[in-house]
């Protein structure tokens, strides 16, 4: 999945995860434990990306 440069993440136990995008002011912390299967997990990102604003004003 494309990511705004500067985007970092962190993996945890089961399907948690945070994910960070400063250029679209975004932290998003999945804290579910249980395992999600990968496209799912993907397609919640991408449905939250799309809804973030892609730059932050000035």
């Amino acid at each position: 999945m494309p990511v705004s440069p500067g985007t970092y993440s962190a993996r945890g136990f089961g399907s948690q995860f945070l994910l960070v995008a400063p250029a679209r002011n975004l932290v998003i912390a999945h804290l579910h434990a249980a395992k999600m299967p990968e496209d799912r997990l993907e397609r919640l990102l991408r449905t939250i990306m799309a809804a973030a604003p892609t730059q932050v004003g000035r």
